[in-house]
């Protein structure tokens, strides 16, 4: 039963199944701005609790469908950051309103932060000034994100020249993509 029982948050149907990262599809993001890397990934391994069910996997993209450029040059990558934590004993509620500015990196104020209706519970989008995305949603006990990153890198034999250096894109205009994504994995994981 995943309903409250003694003061516990319900999940709403939510599982961590075998391997909660194969069930991160990515279609929207796909279409946007590349597929995902089927052989790839890091996730770190599954905490199972009587509290805490958790999972985190990083997943890249396969930008020019996996084929660097043979020349020198700067090329983008695209990592894809997926959390779930099922709270089976405590309303992660308070927890999730307190950390809404804060990133990996701890909080900035400069962090953007928009609510988005119409997902779980409550939702925030959560744009960095360093340009990544993150979309986070609590519904009940389940606390889930999906998170873009974009990073630079060189290739070649030769380092850059000095100043010789590409913007990292704008991802801002994948909302729409991310909550796609979003409303397929907590149908997945509900499955």
């Amino acid at each position: 039963m995943d309903g409250p029982r003694d003061g516990a948050p319900d999940l709403h149907g939510y599982r961590l199944g075998q391997d909660p990262c194969a069930a991160v599809r990515l279609k929207s993001i796909g279409a946007a701005i590349a597929p995902r890397d089927p052989e790839s990934r890091f996730e770190a391994g599954p905490l199972r609790h009587d509290a805490l069910d958790r999972a985190q996997c990083y997943i890249p993209l396969l930008v020019g469908n996996g084929k660097r450029r043979p020349d020198e040059g700067w090329f983008v990558d695209y990592t894809v950051t997926v959390g779930v934590a099922l709270h089976k004993k405590t309303d992660p509620r308070a927890e999730f309103e307190a950390e809404r500015t804060a990133t990996d990196l701890g909080v900035d104020p400069e962090t953007e932060v928009e609510e988005v209706q119409e997902l779980g519970d409550k939702a925030y989008l959560l744009s960095s000034p360093s340009g990544e995305q993150e979309l986070r949603v609590l519904e009940g006990g389940a606390v889930l994100s999906l998170g873009i990153a974009a990073s630079l890198n060189w290739e070649g034999d030769k380092g850059p020249a000095p100043g010789d250096g590409e913007e990292l894109p704008d991802l801002a205009p994948h909302k729409a993509a991310m909550i796609s994504d979003m409303r397929d994995l907590m149908s997945a994981l509900k499955s």
